[in-house]
């Protein structure tokens, strides 16, 4: 009885531990994002491969503790750095997993953005057909769900 009682409470402190960290790598992890989104000039300071690394940072930070808000910012962050490099094929090649996140927790608003930035890199390959669903579907969404 008494090794029940002990394996229950360290369990219990376990989960307590696991949560705070969680928390605080999640506050680690919007930190970066508030760099990648706010800092203007961090591009201009540091090189676009800077960006690349804190959105990288970002992605497999937030992979490592199934956080969907920071995967998603990690992915619009790297596509972003990608359009700048004119690398569109990296683009459309990372986007689908944000595009099923997005759609998954219903961020409508990440979702739309995210189409977007699909239409525009298949408008650059030359998939015009593809770039015109990605941009009409963006355009639904937008019109017909609450984005924020």
């Amino acid at each position: 009885m008494k090794t029940k009682i002990v394996l229950y409470i360290l369990l219990l402190l376990g989960k307590t531990f696991y949560s705070q960290d969680r928390t605080n790598k999640q506050k680690s992890i919007d930190s970066l994002i508030a760099i990648a989104t706010n800092d203007r000039d961090l591009v201009a300071r540091s090189g676009n491969k800077e960006l690349l690394r804190i959105c990288t940072e970002i992605y497999y930070q937030s992979k490592d503790i199934g956080y969907d808000k920071g995967i998603m910012n990690g992915i619009m962050g790297l596509a972003g750095a990608y359009i700048s490099e004119q690398n569109f094929e990296e683009v459309i090649k990372n986007i689908p997993e944000g595009l099923a996140l997005a759609e998954k927790s219903e961020d409508y608003l990440m979702w739309s953005k995210m189409l977007l930035i699909q239409g525009v890199a298949y408008a650059a390959l030359g998939y015009d057909k593809k770039s015109k669903e990605s941009l009409n579907k963006s355009l639904y969404i937008v019109d017909h769900f609450p984005v924020g």
